[in-house]
């Protein structure tokens, strides 16, 4: 593995672990309010919202045993996909480029995240969320690291890549 490659690979796999930290906050956030739910409707005396309240918290339950199997399948960064596929197979990515996303609410540039979208062969789609810091780096080293896939978004590419992925591979 190349140096470049390394570096990409470091930068995916802090990624990887800011994403499992983020969610283990979910987790947390999710149980704390599937509980209170619980204990509220435990204190009503109205036989409605008990049932209303009860749903409520089973539903986030339930909501939050499915959030932890996923952190569990993929708790160590190795285990991604889209790690596997960069140590191990990086010959089955076609296209990379990556977008834009800015969380506004209420009208308010909260935070600018940079999504990579790696295009497989098989016509897969893997998407990683990357800080803008880091965006750029990563950008070069797998340009550097990956000379046969194609970089960048254009609707000919996109094209391209709906009629055979294997066009967009640099000779």
């Amino acid at each position: 593995m190349s140096e470049q490659l390394i570096d990409a690979v470091l930068i995916i796999k802090k990624a990887l672990y800011r994403e499992r930290q983020q969610k283990l906050f979910l987790l947390s956030i999710l149980v704390f309010s599937a509980t209170l739910l619980l204990c509220a409707a435990f204190l009503q005396k109205e036989n409605s919202l008990y049932q209303l309240l009860t749903i409520a918290s089973l539903i986030a339950y339930i909501s939050s045993l499915l959030l932890l199997r996923d952190l569990l399948k993929f708790w160590r960064p190795e285990s991604s996909p889209l790690f596997q596929l960069l140590t191990q197979a990086s010959k089955n990515i076609v296209w990379i480029y990556l977008f834009e996303v800015r969380l506004s609410p209420f009208g308010i540039d909260f935070k600018k995240e940079l999504n990579f979208c790696f295009r497989l062969m098989n016509r897969d789609m893997l998407q990683i969320r990357i800080p803008e810091k880091d965006a750029q780096k990563l950008m070069e080293n797998l340009e550097i690291s990956l000379l046969h896939a194609s970089f960048g978004y254009s609707k000919e590419k996109e094209q391209l890549f709906g009629i055979h992925p294997e066009l967009l591979l640099k000779d």
